[in-house]
């Protein structure tokens, strides 16, 4: 028995060291606000996000949101394959059909993801969306629409999936 309790008391530990790194992850007071952008910048970083993926990185430049607060925006079929969405805030935002990842042009199996670390996208609509590859660490999908997204190799390592529509996933 007194293993079973050392060995418990040890998870225990673990755990409440994790609790604490994701909660220093979190917004706090201290934290500086989350980046407001207009619509018409927001049009404008998608435009040259989507010329450097079209590119392969020779025109353009990759999109930076991490840190945005894009709350209740329209981003429908909008393509964010590998842009840095770290702490992005997409809480209640058409997500329908947007692409956080494509295929790499060499490869069939790997994917450019985007970078969605801490993300959050409570009540967010992303039925369709491409998320196949990314990293969905401690993300928040409370209450989210993920009818028919595709999150094959997706991490979801600590996300937040209470009350959100999950996808129905088949058996190959």
């Amino acid at each position: 028995m007194k293993g079973f309790v050392s060995n418990f008391k040890a998870i225990i530990g673990k755990v409440g060291r994790a609790d604490k790194r994701q909660r220093s992850r979190q917004q706090t007071p201290e934290s500086p606000p989350l980046r407001r952008v207009s619509s018409e910048k927001l049009q404008e970083i998608l435009e040259v996000h989507r010329k450097w993926i079209e590119s392969q990185g020779k025109e353009g430049e990759k999109a930076d949101l991490s840190g945005t607060d894009l709350e209740g925006r329209n981003l429908n079929g909008a393509n964010l394959a590998g842009a840095d969405l770290e702490g992005v805030n997409l809480s209640r935002a058409n997500l329908v059909k947007a692409k956080f990842s494509i295929p790499q042009p060499e490869t069939a199996t790997d994917y450019i993801a985007a970078n969605l670390y801490g993300a959050k996208f409570e009540k967010a609509d992303l039925a369709g969306a491409d998320l196949k590859g990314c990293a969905l660490n401690n993300t928040n999908f409370r209450h989210a629409n993920l009818k028919s997204a595709d999150l094959q190799s997706a991490d979801l390592t600590g996300a937040d999936l209470q009350e959100a529509y999950r996808p129905v996933y088949r058996q190959v």
